[in-house]
């Protein structure tokens, strides 16, 4: 088990290590296209553009994943942020799972990160900060 301030994905999914490394390799790597600059999830994805990958009877999203098979549990006050997305090449990076366009982050770095590569404009943060 991990910490209670951590989200695991692969919590509760019964599997020895051998199950869990078959799966990783003809479920996760197979469905990536490493040809570019970011390693985009070639499989199903939501209606955002983030990839989804199906572990344990559940939906996750696949840069969640690709983070959580390298570096564990992701503490449950961040977010998996792509650095991709900050050079301005827009939502067609959501679905990078490139280990080295990742990061954990705050919702409020998130937020920043949107407007800078201008996903979000600055005021629809603005309007959305006075409401609360």
């Amino acid at each position: 088990m991990h910490e209670s301030n951590t989200y695991a994905i692969l919590d509760g999914v019964p599997r020895n290590e051998n199950d869990w490394m078959r799966d990783v390799h003809e479920r996760f790597i197979p469905n990536i296209d490493s040809s570019g600059e970011c390693w985009l999830w070639t499989s199903a994805t939501n209606d955002d553009g983030y990839g989804l990958i199906r572990v344990g009877g559940k939906e996750v999203l696949a840069h969640r994943f690709a983070w959580n098979i390298v570096h564990g549990p992701i503490p449950v006050d961040r977010l998996v942020l792509h650095t991709c997305a900050k050079r301005g090449e827009g939502n067609r990076n959501r679905a990078c799972v490139r280990i080295a366009h990742l990061y954990l982050g705050t919702p409020a770095q998130n937020l920043s990160d949107a407007v800078q590569s201008g996903r979000v404009a600055k005021e629809t943060i603005d309007r959305w900060r006075n409401r609360r």
